[in-house]
């Protein structure tokens, strides 16, 4: 898959969600199963893999075509260690990740969440001594986070180092929903790259 390469990106942002649920849990059951019959010099406990699943509240939903995708990141993350395999489940909406995976976390970074069913998620994973801490996520700095588990000795509340360059997340203008537009909006080039991706 990674043409000997040591990472590999797989993008589904120009899928549909159910198109890129089929490709997850196609992609999750051939690691897994790779690796549960890899020999000694291949994939699992000799060449040990990572699988980060970014915006993964995308893919375990409740839908039929989520199935497969839903029943492997709970197979990953119960078993996984065994044949070499780690999950990293990277999401804005811990609440909507599936059940099971989240009782198995070994670390947990939480950013800030205002939303109570997210925070009560985070929390669920968390050892119940650390309430003082989850009642802190809503007032987050950005940049700040919370850890606990298996990565630090003991749980944190910490400053992550800011990437350079800052990627393109910041919030709109908002002064800038107030003012007319100063030029025609031309959606020319969007739609041609959504005909193509469709």
């Amino acid at each position: 898959m990674g043409e000997g390469k040591r990472i590999s990106i797989v993008d589904t942002s120009g899928v549909s969600s159910a198109a890129g649920e089929i490709v997850i849990g196609s992609l999750l059951q051939l690691l897994f199963e790779l690796a549960i019959r890899g020999g000694a010099s291949e994939l699992g406990r000799a060449t040990p893999l990572l699988v980060v699943v970014e915006e993964a509240h995308r893919y375990f939903g409740s839908s039929p075509t989520s199935r497969v995708a839903r029943s492997y990141v709970d197979r990953i993350a119960r078993e996984g260690r065994k044949y070499g395999v780690g999950l990293m489940l990277v999401s804005q909406r811990p609440s909507e990740l599936p059940a099971t995976a989240m009782s198995q976390v070994g670390t947990i970074i939480a950013l800030r969440l205002n939303n109570d069913a997210d925070q009560s998620s985070v929390g669920s994973a968390l050892p119940d001594s650390l309430s003082g801490l989850i009642q802190s996520l809503p007032s987050l700095r950005t940049g700040e986070a919370i850890i606990s588990g298996e990565a630090l000795p003991i749980p944190s509340r910490v400053r992550l180092k800011k990437p350079n360059p800052w990627p393109l997340s910041h919030d709109p203008d908002i002064a800038a929903w107030t003012q007319a537009p100063r030029t025609e909006l031309d959606l020319s080039e969007s739609l041609a790259k959504w005909r193509v991706s469709s």
